[in-house]
């Protein structure tokens, strides 16, 4: 019999082929303060297919800790690796943009239409790191090629992306910079604190590496003139041994860090007074409670500073014996300022009352002083003198020696007769006396008057 003939027809529908990729990760050591490290040498990259382009190319960038000091140099620009960030490339205006999750950034590399291959392949030559960070986290940084896209799409069950595993490992080296500054979290304190070891500030250190554990110390040199007052814990500056007094003082410090490297700076550190001046009643001219004090002389009452006078307020001198005031001063009154008499001044840290009258003999006197009339150089009121005991003094009797009796004469007239009913006499003393009565006189049987 005659066999058949039957025509058999076959379609063919091409499939895209994923993309391939081949490069060196070069794995190279970046410094701190260095140029950008390149990561991979001799790409060679094809789109499988004729006409067709690369359109993305994704990497990540491991241990991604130091913010938007991480860079990565692509296509002529540089990129931060903070979470986010995007930009379009210089050189071929490819779209780069950061997803950073748990230290891992991922970048995404797009571009519309696609680069050749020849391109591509220029794009991965010229990827780089660098850090600016002055303290870079020291974790080695994996860049990884993690897959490559053409433009062929994925019709009919065609590939148009390559997954990759293409790493370049970074070893960061960071470098100890020395610290660049002290600072003191005080620079003064109030005198009425500055009693010994009395904490004074805290010291602080500017260093680009953060992670640097520092030790400070005293030392000498230019404007070390009062590091003697001073002592160090940690980094505690204290008042040494001794307390200080009101003023400015010179001290020079130095910070070290864990790798050897120094600061060095002179500082001060200033005493404010706060401490209002006190009356130094037994030092004073006559002394406090002093007695047989002459009643012509000034008084001089001692500080333990310098004093002056105060905008206004009144000195008192007071006679407690008869309680009377004898004379008021009043700071405010120029008439009552000066150094004659009946006036008040200071010299230094002595207040000098004049009194214009002498004072009596066999008296006790007090000076009150209101709160406002004194005050130190540092504007410290005095807290004044209120009672008559905390400066007072008694006057002595100018003549010690007792009156003499020189005379006894009867009385006029001459004639009267001794057997009358009274008689009369006057007796003369060498002086003036007073409160003398009959109780003081005795006539004895012989006619003779003693007293």
């Amino acid at each position: 019999s005659d066999l058949g003939t039957a025509t058999l027809t076959v379609h063919l529908t091409g499939a895209n082929d994923a993309p391939t990729l081949s490069a060196t990760g070069l794995s190279p050591t970046f410094t701190e303060n260095g140029s950008a490290v390149t990561l991979f040498s001799g790409p060679s990259a094809s789109a499988a297919e004729s006409g067709q382009s690369l359109n993305q190319l994704i990497l990540t960038v491991s241990n991604v800790a130091d913010g938007s000091s991480e860079l990565l140099q692509v296509d002529g620009s540089t990129l931060a690796l903070t979470h986010g960030n995007s930009l379009t490339t210089a050189s071929h205006g490819v779209s780069a943009s950061v997803s950073l999750s748990g230290g891992v950034a991922t970048v995404t590399l797009d571009k519309a239409g696609g680069l050749s291959t020849s391109v591509m392949q220029s794009l991965i030559d010229g990827l780089g790191y660098r850090n600016t960070s002055e303290s870079p986290s020291t974790s080695n940084r994996v860049v990884t090629l993690t897959s490559l896209r053409d433009t062929g799409g994925t019709a009919n069950g065609g590939q148009d992306t390559t997954v990759l595993a293409i790493a370049s490992t970074v070893t960061v080296i960071s470098v100890n910079d020395a610290p660049t500054d002290i600072t003191l979290s005080a620079s003064s304190l109030n005198l009425s604190a500055a009693t010994a070891s009395t904490p004074v500030a805290t010291l602080g250190v500017a260093d680009l590496d953060t992670s640097d554990t520092h030790s400070y110390a005293l030392v000498s040199g230019s404007g070390d003139a009062d590091n003697g007052r001073f002592v160090l814990s940690g980094n505690t500056l204290q008042v040494g041994g001794a307390a200080l007094s009101a003023g400015t003082y010179s001290l020079r410090l130095q910070v070290t860090d864990n790798g050897g490297l120094s600061y060095t700076k002179a500082v001060t550190v200033t005493v404010v007074d706060d401490v209002a001046p006190t009356l130094d009643a037994p030092g004073s001219t006559p002394a406090g409670d002093a007695s047989g004090v002459a009643p012509s002389a000034n008084l001089q009452l001692h500080f333990d500073e310098a004093i002056a006078f105060g905008t206004s307020g009144t000195i008192t001198l007071r006679n407690v014996t008869t309680g009377t005031v004898v004379q008021t001063w009043n700071v405010a009154t120029p008439g009552d300022l000066g150094s004659g008499n009946g006036q008040i001044a200071i010299s230094g840290s002595t207040l000098t009352l004049n009194p214009t009258a002498t004072l009596d003999e066999a008296s006790r006197y007090a000076v009150r002083i209101a709160p406002t009339a004194l005050r130190d150089t540092a504007g410290n009121a005095f807290a004044g003198i209120a009672d008559d005991t905390t400066y007072r003094i008694t006057t002595g009797v100018t003549d010690s020696a007792p009156p003499a009796l020189l005379a006894i004469q009867r009385a006029s007239p001459s004639t009267e007769l001794t057997r009358s009913g009274s008689v009369s006499f006057t007796l003369r003393f060498n002086e003036a006396v007073t409160n003398a009565d009959l109780a003081d006189f005795a006539l004895s049987t012989s006619g003779t008057a003693t007293g």
